[in-house]
């Protein structure tokens, strides 16, 4: 019963940390800014994956698989909107716009969106993991 609570409080946590600092990115450092409906879902993927990976040793490499996968299932929601809304690929983000540099090609889109939101679903995690342990 303790560790569950544990892993329900670590991954609320991770959660809270993912959110919070995308919503910062998007607000302050990206145009255009994400619908609401895109922060639901991610809150919701985020949280599944991370009580997953919560549940198990956390390692490096395990928070980086889990970051990969969320990755993933992210890049297939982006294209099914798309594709119901019949949109072009790379629809879902037009010119992104961080700190002044515009990444207009959908590979550099591609590899900054990857970069960015890996590296927040990692830092956000271990984190969690170094601050609240076991």
């Amino acid at each position: 019963m303790v560790q569950d609570m544990e892993r329900f409080v670590k991954s609320i946590l991770a959660t809270l940390g993912v959110l919070l600092i995308d919503a910062l990115i998007h607000a302050f450092y990206t145009h255009p800014f994400e619908t609401w409906f895109y922060f639901v879902v991610k809150v919701l993927v985020v949280y599944i994956l991370m009580y997953i990976m919560f549940g198990q040793e956390i390692t490096f490499l395990r928070v980086v698989g889990f970051a990969a996968i969320f990755m993933v299932i992210f890049t297939i929601y982006y294209r099914l909107f798309e594709l119901f809304n019949n949109f072009p690929i790379g629809y879902r983000a037009p010119d992104i716009v961080i700190f002044g540099r515009t990444f207009g090609s959908n590979v550099s889109k591609a590899i900054g969106w990857t970069i960015i939101h890996m590296s927040v679903f990692i830092a956000s995690a271990l984190s969690v993991e170094k601050i609240v342990g076991e």
